[in-house]
């Protein structure tokens, strides 16, 4: 059969600028530019500083939503594997919503000062859940989900840090910026 990496369905890809796979991607020639795989809808992605890895949101196909600590080279299950699994080669996430349908979808890592509490969390937006929260995560292995912080109702589809450290998010109605009380 056909080598299930040439499919790029289901893939993070890393490109260059030109889209050109660059040479250090984990498959090499087998699949040049698949950095990660095995992902049912991943929106967004946000980097670990100084490192190739990243966070991000999965919204599974009707269960196990998860939050994944993506690295280079590994395979995180869909479609045979979704959620906290022991199958051998797959990754499990560091969240598993199970049954919960949330949609993670925008992500960022803040590293403002406007907003001191928030600052080293990544951000993310649920698009069926609770809106905006704040994930504290251990970056080194191995990765672990510490805290994870609802705060506001309206962060739906994106978000992102402003240059003066604002935090701007939207829903389907609106662009909201975050202030503190």
């Amino acid at each position: 059969g056909q080598d299930p990496l040439v499919d790029r369905r289901g893939k993070i890809l890393r490109v260059t600028t030109t889209g050109a796979a660059p040479g250090d991607n984990p498959y090499g020639a087998r699949a040049p530019r698949v950095w990660a795989s095995g992902f049912k809808n991943a929106f967004d992605l946000a980097f670990v500083p100084g490192s190739l890895n990243a966070i991000a949101g999965e919204s599974g196909p009707e269960v196990h939503d998860e939050i994944n600590f993506v690295m280079p080279g590994h395979d995180y299950g869909y479609p045979d594997d979704q959620g906290v699994t022991s199958a051998k080669g797959v990754t499990s996430p560091l969240f598993d919503y199970g049954s919960e349908r949330t949609s993670p979808a925008g992500i960022v890592l803040y590293t403002g000062t406007r907003h001191a509490a928030l600052r080293g969390r990544y951000l993310m937006c649920e698009n069926h859940g609770r809106g905006l929260i704040a994930l504290r995560i251990r970056t080194k292995s191995p990765a672990r989900l510490l805290n994870f912080t609802s705060l506001v109702p309206n962060c739906t589809i994106d978000i992102v840090q402003a240059r003066d450290g604002s935090v701007v998010f939207s829903d389907g109605g609106a662009i909201y910026r975050l202030v503190d009380q």
